[in-house]
């Protein structure tokens, strides 16, 4: 496993979140960035503005990165 500093997740985060929006994300990954979104969705910790009140990540990029994971052990 590589560990990969905040600014290279956050990169990824957007990297994919901009494939989703083209298209190009696999079925796989669309259905756990969706389990993920949703478990966010629900989580006392998300902000109206839909950021992480833990970690400070946007929610919509930080589900979508391949090697993050929540700050408090939901995913």
């Amino acid at each position: 496993m590589i560990i990969m500093s905040k600014a290279e997740e956050i990169a990824d985060g957007f990297k994919n979140l901009a494939k989703d929006k083209l298209g190009m994300l696999s079925e796989e990954d669309k259905k756990r960035n969706d389990e993920r979104m949703a478990l966010c969705q629900a989580c006392e910790h998300k902000t109206d503005l839909g950021r992480c009140r833990k970690c400070g990540c946007v929610l919509s990029a930080k589900t979508k990165c391949d090697s993050c994971t929540c700050p408090i052990g939901k995913w």
